[in-house]
């Protein structure tokens, strides 16, 4: 197993756990890869291209966040990460006008026809895209990493496993968006002031967002059912779902329409920050004000903020550090050590709740004051050759 955590900050009921579909012990044996065509280098952070010898080059694609956004902080954690490792890094920004898959791709297409192509690729899906842009990164035949997105099973049908198809895609991490859709609203749902619920998700073509309503459907349908069974006399009202563009305005619009249609709802289950925030405007601009339950995903600096102010009930998330490891791995994997061997190519990390009970001590890892006490070769087997499996506690130095 391999899991996250603050040692030294978190008690043993708050760490952070990631699951992955295979935990088998790894021996240190060095293989040779297609990926990048390279000799193995003296130092972990070096290699040799065409004789010359150089820091390990990543570019890595992440959507532009504002300050404190979880976009932007999983870019500073990867950026920091990778600097701890020794990795030249490059991030570019996915600006709004690339926010859709055909902008994507001209925008990666740039990056990659330049004279000193990288050596690996990060990034994310966009929906509906995914086939298109591994066919971009085939031809350029670099190796891609994806982090992040959620994939459906139709979307596995038309683009196989990591290195099936496409022999260039080399891994996929991503978060259990699914199990924590069903936990967001079995915990809304538990609440003793709660007898009606709505979910306002994000787009409807975002894969993230459907599987993450795909578990709410699986909470609401077996908490249904079990009301009938049992008999209660009063069951939860579960309203309609509602599409935002993950937006504070649209959710905010929807959230008006929705309290001028049936008066106030109790609980609100959100697919991200921002919905969240758009509920809170509109929420305090009744007469009187009122204070519904609400629960999101993605932690952030304003997530958290608004958990510690008792705002937000709960914030599911800790897949910001997810850039991060890769960084490992991929480090790793250029010097003849497969992550497949222990980990797979589908990498599933599990989303942890925080509360007002660990927002305290779960904000300290959102912190750069934090990670500047992490030694990050102590992930690498590349830098501890003893390291037997991967283990992604952030372990802070004394």
């Amino acid at each position: 197993m391999l899991s996250i955590q603050a040692t030294n900050l978190l008690s043993p009921y708050h760490v952070i756990y990631c699951r992955f579909f295979t935990a088998f012990k790894l021996a240190l044996i060095l293989l040779m890869f297609p990926y990048p065509t390279q000799s193995l280098a003296k130092t972990c952070a070096d290699i040799t291209v065409d004789e010359t010898t150089r820091p390990l080059k990543v570019l890595y694609f992440y959507p532009q966040g504002a300050q404190g956004s979880f976009w932007h902080l999983q870019k500073s954690f990867t950026e920091h990460v990778a600097e701890g490792l020794g990795i030249d890094i490059e991030t570019i920004p996915i600006q709004q006008q690339y926010h859709n898959r055909f902008s994507f791709l001209e925008l990666i297409n740039e990056k990659l026809t330049t004279a000193t192509p990288p050596d690996y690729i990060v990034g994310i899906f966009y929906s509906n895209g995914e086939e298109s842009l591994l066919e971009l990164i085939e031809a350029h035949n670099i190796p891609y990493f994806s982090i992040n997105t959620s994939l459906e099973k139709r979307g596995y049908a038309t683009i196989g496993m990591p290195r099936e198809q496409y022999s260039a895609w080399i891994g996929h991490m991503t978060p259990d968006d699914e199990q924590a859709g069903q936990e967001l609203a079995t915990l809304l749902a538990a609440q003793r002031s709660v007898s009606s619920i709505v979910a306002i998700s994000g787009a409807h073509q975002s894969t993230v967002s459907r599987t993450r309503l795909t578990g709410y459907n699986r909470a609401m349908q077996r908490m249904r059912k079990e009301s009938q069974r049992e008999r209660t006399p009063k069951g939860i009202e579960w309203l309609p779902t509602m599409n935002s563009d993950w937006s504070a305005n649209s959710a905010a619009k929807l959230t008006q329409a929705l309290l001028d249609r049936v008066g106030r709802v109790d609980a609100y289950w959100t697919a991200g920050m921002d919905i969240a925030e758009g509920v809170l405007a509109i929420a305090r601009q009744q007469d009187p004000p009122y204070q519904p339950v609400i629960g999101t995903f993605d932690w952030s600096h304003a997530a958290l903020n608004a958990v510690r102010d008792g705002q937000v009930l709960v914030s599911f998330g800790g897949h910001f550090m997810e850039g991060g490891w890769t960084m490992a791995l991929l480090l790793d994997h250029a010097n003849g050590i497969d992550f497949k061997q222990e980990l797979g190519v589908q990498i599933s990390t599990r989303l942890q709740p925080v509360t007002k009970n660990n927002v305290q001590t779960i904000s300290a890892l959102l912190n750069k004051e934090t990670w500047q006490s992490v030694n990050f070769r102590r992930y690498s087997k590349c830098y501890t050759p003893d390291l037997d499996e991967y283990d992604f506690r952030l372990v802070l130095q004394n």
